[in-house]
């Protein structure tokens, strides 16, 4: 029973952890002929016929699409950590599980889960869940009969509660990590092969192997979240994904870099996730300036104003104020029930009134 890792194992753990986040986000064109080769090989290594076709759609809508409406004909799942009963005996995460239990003390095990396992985990999250998002969205539902408890679950399993693709890479990176120091995973070689040539999405049935390429463009911000300014933060052939540090956005907002938005939408935006997000980016000089904020009151160098266009939540009250010695200009939001520049100056200072700030400082 191995108690401790070695530094040269320890020193492992951030490359095998980031080789398959990279895995995973990797948008190099598909190898369709490799890629096929190695999904005919992890059937037949679980005592499995080859699938009796092999389909290839240009994004996952698609895919999911055709799944839903070909869905009697496609047999049972078939993936990583579950395959029908037939060769259920051959699971490799059971077999190497057993391995790694025999090998390795529980304390090991612990740090590799939290180290790689939900490291690789948390990094593809938002990635995962802005799929599930847009398909969802997209899905044309209306074209199903979905009263049918049984083709709803089916349709929802194949958006939201999948177990495939890229849902299924931080079981590979833990099993790769034990396969390099000490286990045996070739159990596991199709599968990382798979994982390598087909990238983040695919659905493996008992007849039929459906696939998308990998996509062309991923972007993320440095905290793993989906950002890009101007453009698709994800790109597949016919379906993308713009998104602002992890959050959806409509094309019409992602295809503009966001210094190009215009205050005037703020007042057909009914989101008010949305409107928080396209007045940061704004900012409140220019929303004052195309949106013509009203002077409400006004104290030496500071004014209160007032936006009268319904954009948000709450009314906004903004605090302009010209430093004596710049000129330069600032405005910050003061709450709604502020009508005094003088209330207003306090309430940014804790409470302090502008005379009494004067004599403190």
């Amino acid at each position: 029973m191995i108690e401790k890792l070695t530094p040269e194992q320890e020193a492992l753990i951030p490359i095998i952890r980031d080789e398959w986040i990279q895995i995973a986000l990797d948008t190099s064109p598909t190898d369709k002929q490799k890629a096929e080769a190695a999904i005919n090989l992890t059937y037949q290594e679980y005592g499995y016929k080859p699938p009796k076709k092999i389909l290839w759609f240009d994004n996952p809508l698609s895919e999911v699409i055709w799944i839903a409406s070909n869905r009697i004909n496609l047999g049972e799942y078939f993936q990583a950590n579950y395959v029908p009963d037939v060769c259920s005996y051959n699971i490799p995460e059971n077999i190497l599980n057993n391995a790694i239990n025999a090998h390795f003390d529980i304390a090991i095990k612990q740090l590799i889960y939290e180290k790689v396992f939900y490291q690789v985990k948390f990094a593809l999250e938002n990635f995962c869940e802005s799929l599930e998002e847009v398909i969802g969205e997209y899905f044309p539902y209306n074209k199903y009969d979905i009263d049918d408890e049984k083709e709803l679950k089916f349709i929802e399993e194949n958006i939201y509660d999948c177990q495939q693709g890229i849902w299924e890479f931080h079981y590979f990176a833990y099993f790769a990590y034990f396969n390099v120091i000490a286990v045996n995973s070739s159990k596991f070689n199709r599968w990382w092969n798979i994982a390598k040539e087909c990238g983040s999405w695919w659905r493996f049935f008992e007849n039929v192997a459906i696939v998308t390429p990998k996509p062309s463009q991923i972007h993320l911000d440095n905290d793993d979240l989906l950002n890009a300014e101007g453009k698709p933060a994800v790109n597949y052939e016919g379906f993308k994904i713009y998104a602002h540090h992890g959050i959806i956005i409509p094309e019409k907002y992602g295809k503009i870099h966001p210094s190009n938005w215009k205050s005037e939408w703020l007042l057909s935006e009914k989101k008010a996730e949305l409107r928080r997000i396209v007045i940061k980016e704004i900012g409140y000089y220019r929303i004052c300036q195309e949106l013509q904020a009203v002077e409400l009151d006004a104290w030496e160098e500071y004014t209160l104003l007032k936006i009268n266009k319904n954009i948000d939540i709450e009314s906004i009250h903004l605090l302009k104020m010209i430093c004596p010695s710049t000129k330069n200009i600032h405005i910050l939001r003061v709450p709604p029930d502020i009508n005094s520049a003088r209330e207003a100056i306090a309430w940014i200072n804790w409470g302090i009134y502008p005379e009494e700030f004067a004599l403190q400082t």
